[in-house]
């Protein structure tokens, strides 16, 4: 519907209000020009948003460094690598959804799919997939059921460990 009309940008007032860019053209002129469109925060309501989470809510340069990081484990040879592992967790995913007969593909595995490929990008371990799952679900779509630096707070709690054990021994 946003497609047959003629603005390539309008304004909707649901969620707080935001800038809705119906058009690839507008969209890609969006991305390219940081300084008058902020990715700072990203979140719809913005008052519900994290601004200044690294890498995704910065804009350049300062995301470069971060992104740089990051982009190895996109990399075409690390995508492959990971192949096999991404899928058994979709089969694994599927598994869950048999005996129900049914499911809700976006909410049942595509929300799901990114947290377990994720845990198998930081090497963290698959047990603690219902934690992080909820934790990662209540930061990217906030209900404002929960706060979020909270929330953070507990990805920091979570993690720290972790970083500590791996930077004695990289």
């Amino acid at each position: 519907a946003l497609h047959d009309r003629d603005e390539a940008v309008l304004w909707t007032t649901g969620n707080g209000g935001h800038w809705i860019a119906t058009r690839g053209s507008s969209i890609k002129a969006i991305l390219n020009d940081h300084e008058s469109f902020s990715s700072n925060v990203l979140m719809v309501p913005r008052e519900r948003g994290l601004s200044n989470l690294l890498p995704t809510a910065a804009d350049p340069p300062r995301h470069r460094p971060f992104r740089m990081v990051i982009q190895q484990a996109f990399a075409p040879a690390s995508v492959r690598a990971m192949e096999a592992g991404i899928r058994t967790l979709s089969r694994e995913l599927i598994a869950q959804l048999a005996p129900r007969g049914e499911a809700d593909f976006m909410e049942d595995f595509a929300s799901r799919l990114p947290t377990g490929v994720f845990l198998q990008i930081a090497n963290l371990p698959v047990e603690d997939f219902g934690l992080l799952y909820g934790w990662m679900e209540a930061v990217m779509r906030p209900d404002g059921s929960a706060d979020q630096g909270e929330l953070m707070q507990r990805f920091a709690a979570y993690l720290l460990p972790i970083l500590t054990e791996r930077k004695s021994r990289p």
